[in-house]
């Protein structure tokens, strides 16, 4: 699925409980996140997924590629950009999940 058709999908299926973006994501209830460019976090790390649909997040241009997305803060008990959530899962999940942005 290309990365518009994805964000149309995700966005026009309401959410349940029971989906399974928002069973993946849960445990990041009440998260802070902040929108970003995606960055590896060490040059032996080459992608991470987003914790709700798992697309894959990298620093190069390509189908199906995430270059940009929500980041936890350094509020996470994991730390700063240890969890990453795509446009469209930020956009579907935000208000059940209570996800705040924070510049």
């Amino acid at each position: 699925m290309s990365r518009v058709g994805r964000a149309e999908y995700f966005q026009s299926v309401a959410i349940s409980e029971n989906d399974w973006r928002f069973l993946n994501a849960e445990f990041l209830r009440g998260q802070k996140f902040r929108f970003k460019r995606y960055v590896p976090p060490r040059p032996e790390w080459d992608h991470d997924h987003c914790a709700g649909c798992f697309a894959k997040f990298m620093d190069v241009d390509g189908p199906e590629i995430e270059q940009s997305g929500y980041a936890v803060t350094a509020e996470c008990e994991k730390g700063q950009d240890y969890y990453w959530i795509c446009a469209s899962c930020f956009v579907a999940l935000k208000d059940q999940l209570e996800w705040a942005v924070v510049a």
